[in-house]
């Protein structure tokens, strides 16, 4: 304005109501998604937001300069499109699209939709950055394998890293450290004290639902999960299966984070003071913090750290001495953080497979008679996992069917060119793995939409390097990934022996991603086998 008008520096409260809802925000005369201009704007605390715009409009030279690089922003935006790098891909900004698919948990959709129509390589415009999409296995092997090349994208890890300084949310320098520093903690010794915990926690989970003629899957699964993640990785029983609120007491806390995280993902750090949080987000992450280290200290002061039978992951690296009481705290929190719903979403999605199809259940169950008789407890040793390809098989194609995360975010250190696509990629350009994708096309799994455990046995022969990657690869792989397994191939060998599961008739799993993907609820009928 050429002058300053007093009434402008209190704009009604009405003026801003509208803009506080989920929209993209266009200039009238271009068309589609052209101007990238795209903000999620109902999770902004909206009198932040008032109170700064007012402070704004007391310094008209501040606003108009301010405007001005806006306008250069937007201007160069829609007159100097990005490069199309020779790939298709939809026209203009597809941030909203992205942005939607994130908050609503069905972003495999979108990808899904752009898959089938723009091929298994394309590009995409992501606000103002050009992001190249795959799902082609050769380039993916490459992207997990050579991590100089192709680090994580820093954006991607930004949101994490704001609720734990765990090692999934680190790069460069500091990633390698922390990395060599957990690595070794997931030992033998640690994956056996999984199989003993599990088998423990699991006898009082057949018991609980041996008592009941119905229950619900996602919710006792997940505090059965919960009893068996903090076993693992502190030697303390949570005792969420005797009673759910000791979970909720942690849970809850974790909750409000990855709610946090999952507000931050798509949008610019510039952004993040205005993001209108849970009110106790603050104290869910002291809460988180001081759980952990109140048991960190006492296994200190009891001097539980060492013992010939198990080792716990927090013994293990209290006892490698290569980390911080600061950092060993925030890597439990992550770990539990990463594993705590991915690993209960994908049991319960195993349940629902398993029991909806009678002859992937009539072949487990022989399976299992076959190898260690008609019992209701068939495995003793950590060695029986090993003995039952087949429902080992189950388990390896749940996870290609829900991978604990659908996608994975890097970029280019240098330019690069992919010859077998005959692409040239120049430093600097985010690129995103589509992990789900890749693990469901036809021409590395025939059949893909299709239950299929016996293609697990004789994988060796016909498995593509990188098309099978659940948990990503190369040196960022899961370090997790075993214990996974291991739990989930316990509970379906113990449950297929021990019950037979009825779900009901209208029920139809469907998956949600959020920060991991999430657990559904199911409310199945059960029944005792006798033997």
């Amino acid at each position: 304005p050429r002058h300053h008008d007093s009434s402008l520096r209190k704009p009604p409260r009405r003026a801003f109501s509208s803009c506080f809802k989920y929209q993209s925000l266009r200039h009238p005369r271009v068309k589609s998604n052209d101007i990238p201009i795209m903000v999620n704007l109902q999770y902004f605390d909206s009198e932040r937001l008032k109170g700064a715009l007012d402070d704004a409009l007391e310094h008209p030279k501040l606003l108009a300069a301010a405007a001005t690089v806006t306008l250069g922003i937007g201007a160069s935006a829609y007159y100097l499109h990005l490069p199309d790098l020779g790939l298709p891909g939809p026209s203009g900004n597809a941030g909203p699209e992205f942005a939607r698919g994130l908050e609503n948990g069905n972003i495999h959709q979108v990808f899904q939709r752009w898959r089938e129509e723009y091929g298994h390589t394309w590009r995409c415009r992501i606000f103002l950055t050009n992001y190249v999409f795959t799902s082609d296995s050769r380039f993916i092997e490459w992207l997990l394998k050579d991590h100089a090349t192709f680090p994580r994208q820093e954006s991607a890890i930004r949101a994490p890293r704001w609720a734990f300084q765990a090692v999934f949310a680190m790069e460069g320098a500091e990633w390698k450290r922390r990395r060599q520093a957990i690595k070794p903690a997931f030992s033998p010794k640690t994956i056996r004290w999984t199989f003993d915990v599990t088998l423990k926690k699991l006898d009082q989970l057949v018991s609980m639902i041996g008592k009941r003629q119905s229950f619900r899957t996602g919710d006792l699964i997940q505090r059965f999960v919960s009893d068996v993640n903090t076993l693992f990785l502190l030697s303390h029983d949570l005792k969420a299966l005797e009673d759910p609120a000791e979970l909720e007491k942690i849970t809850s806390a974790v909750r409000i984070l990855q709610q946090g995280i999952a507000r931050r993902v798509a949008v610019p750090t510039i952004l993040w003071p205005f993001i209108k949080d849970h009110p106790g987000t603050a104290q869910a992450r002291q809460q988180c913090a001081r759980i952990f280290a109140e048991i960190l200290k006492k296994k200190k002061e009891n001097d539980e750290l060492s013992n010939d039978t198990h080792e716990d992951l927090m013994s293990a690296l209290v006892k490698a001495g290569t980390l911080t009481d600061e950092e060993l705290v925030n890597e439990m929190m992550g770990l539990f953080l990463g594993s705590q719903d991915s690993v209960a979403a994908a049991t319960t999605r195993m349940i629902y497979e398993v029991y909806t199809k009678p002859h992937v259940l009539d072949r487990a169950r022989k399976e299992i008679e076959q190898v260690f008789g008609s019992t209701p407890t068939p495995l003793k040793a950590f060695e029986d996992v090993s003995k039952v390809p087949y429902c080992k098989g189950i388990v390896q194609e749940v996870i290609r069917f829900q991978p604990m995360l659908p996608f994975d975010f890097r970029e280019t250190s240098k330019d690069v060119e992919i010859e077998h696509l005959n692409l040239k990629i120049p430093k600097g350009t985010a690129i995103v793995l589509d992990l789900l994708g890749v693990m469901s096309r036809p021409d590395y799994f025939p059949e893909p939409h299709t239950f299929k455990p016996e293609r697990w046995l004789d994988s060796d022969k016909w498995l593509v390097p990188g098309s099978y990657v659940p948990f990503g690869g190369g040196p960022s792989i899961c370090p997790g990934r075993k214990f996974a397994h291991v739990i989930m191939t316990i509970v379906l060998v113990t449950l297929v022996m021990n019950f037979d599961i009825t779900f009901p008739d209208d029920f139809k799993h469907q998956v949600v991603y959020g920060v991991v993907a999430k657990v559904l609820d199911a409310n199945v009928q059960v029944k005792q086998r006798t033997f």
